[in-house]
Formats: C-alpha cells, structure tokens, sequence
C-alpha cells in the first residue's frame, strides 16, 4: 500500500502550483502585450482573484486570466462592469466553471454585436 505524507502532498501541491503559474505567465505573454513584470504581478493577482469566485482548475483560471488581462484585475469593481461581478457570484448558477462559460460567451456575444455594427456604420465603399 502506498502512503503518502501531507509533507509530501504539500511538495507536489507546491510543484504544480509553480508550473501553473509559469504556464499563465507564458500564455499571457504569448497573447497579450504584456512584459514579464506585468505579467509576474497579473497573474498571482489574478489567481487570488478567482479563487475569490471559486475558480481553481486550469481551464477556468486560463479564462480568468484571458478576462483579467483584457479588463483590468480590478474589472469586476468597475460600475460598467457590474454585470460582470453578478454572472460569477449567480446563485442560480451552480457551478464556479458554469458561471465564468456564461461570462465570457456573454463577452463574446458583445464583441461580435460591436463588430458588426461598426461594419453596418461603415460606409458602403469602405465594405
């Protein structure tokens, strides 16, 4: 049988923790124009955040951080954005995960809306 110590679990804890946030930084690198620095203090910031929301496997903190680094840490105190701060506390919604998928669809449904109608408010010759 196979035991393993909570010194042990910590360590392996600490491990992945330390890849995770290694992998946010490269990927906030690779698509957004952010420095190392900046993206050193997002991220950590980032993560206490989510967690904030109950938003802790990779998948969702990824998306967290992509909405973090488009709105600003602090996107969810902004009043235009308080929408935002009710779809990821709505308890009607069950799910930390569920919450944040509503979110950024919403925030992908917006950006195509605003795409589109500044398309239509183009001039004709401009299409």
């Amino acid at each position: 049988m196979l035991i393993i110590r909570s010194e042990q679990m910590q360590a392996m804890t600490q491990v992945w923790s330390d890849r995770l946030e290694q992998t946010l930084k490269d990927h906030v690198q690779e698509f957004f124009p952010l420095s190392a620095q900046e993206a050193a203090v997002l991220i950590p910031a980032a993560r206490a955040k989510a967690a904030s929301y109950d938003l802790y496997n990779e998948r969702d903190l990824h998306r967290f951080v992509n909405v973090c680094a488009e709105e600003g840490i602090d996107f969810d105190l902004k009043p235009e954005n308080a929408w935002m701060r009710t779809m990821l506390l709505d308890p009607a919604v069950s799910s930390p995960s569920q919450r944040l998928e509503l979110l950024t669809s919403t925030r992908e449904h917006q950006a195509r809306v605003q795409a589109d109608n500044a398309s239509l408010a183009a001039p004709q010759w401009l299409r």
